[in-house]
């Protein structure tokens, strides 16, 4: 069993399953950059985040059933005159 393989296979263990499943691309991107190894974990425990929060607003998002998905960057300010673009922006950040 290789490295890479056991790795994978304590990530899963530890429940870190995205991280798991993306380690080979990690470990290449730390390797062609020359991470230190805290730069490396930094790069994991990231990513895990944030597949854990894509994955939570997904299942939220289908736990709602709306009948579409929309973001504020599809919002047609020609069709509420009462909002102006400043205040669309400020909505987003």
């Amino acid at each position: 069993m290789s490295h890479l393989t056991t790795a994978q296979e304590r990530l899963k263990t530890l429940r870190l399953l995205e991280s798991a499943h993306y380690l080979p691309i990690l470990v290449k991107e730390a390797e062609s950059n020359d991470m230190s190894y805290l730069s490396f974990l930094n790069s994991i425990s990231e990513y895990e985040q944030k597949r854990r929060e894509e994955k939570l607003l997904e299942r939220r998002l289908k736990w709602v059933d709306f009948p579409s998905h929309k973001t504020l960057d599809e919002f047609n300010l020609d069709e509420q005159q009462s909002l102006s673009r400043k205040q669309l922006n400020q909505l987003k950040e």
